[in-house]
């Protein structure tokens, strides 16, 4: 009997620029092959005082306009939960930094996996060298949605596993 359960509950970790990190880079080639989903986090590896990273608008990432930002961190290695899909910008609002700091990503629906219990392995894009310093809180918390409904999707993803598994437990026993 192979029971079936869901998998894919936190996401994925990504390292902005790799080992390169939150720095002057192509960062059009750094995306390639990259899907980002809800539930996915991205690090921006940083030197405190150095950078920032600042969520704008599009317009506001077009033009390199860090004025009124969404959120703005200046901590330091910024982690950022993705919380919600669509288009999201971050910049650098250090005079001269932007461009060439500057993100664009398109943020799809959480990617779930069916796999069979047992044989969940790791997942080559995650990165596991990743600090576990507390993620710094944003200046402007003003659309700030980092940890909305953050242990409502994987209390779902139990339920259906053990769903999964007493059904077939009574398909197995009828």
């Amino acid at each position: 009997m192979v029971v079936v359960m869901s998998v894919g509950i936190e996401g994925k970790t990504w390292v902005v620029g790799d080992a390169q990190g939150w720095s002057a880079m192509d960062y059009s080639a750094w995306l390639q092959g990259k899907v980002f989903a809800v539930g996915d986090e991205l690090v921006f590896p940083y030197r405190q005082g150095a950078q920032d990273v600042a969520e704008v608008s599009q317009g506001d990432y077009e033009t390199c306009n860090g004025v009124n930002p969404l959120n703005l961190w200046i901590d330091g290695d910024v982690h950022v939960k993705l919380t919600t899909k669509g288009s999201k910008y971050y910049i650098c609002t250090f005079p001269g930094h932007c461009p060439p700091l500057r993100l664009a990503i398109n943020v799809v629906a959480t990617n779930s996996t069916i796999v069979p219990s047992g044989q969940v392995g790791t997942d080559a894009n995650t990165i596991a060298s990743i600090s576990t310093k507390t993620p710094p809180s944003p200046i402007n918390n003003r659309n700030n949605t980092n940890n909305a409904g953050s242990t409502v999707v994987p209390l779902l993803h139990y339920l259906l596993a053990i769903v999964l598994s007493l059904f077939s437990v009574w398909a197995l026993f009828s």
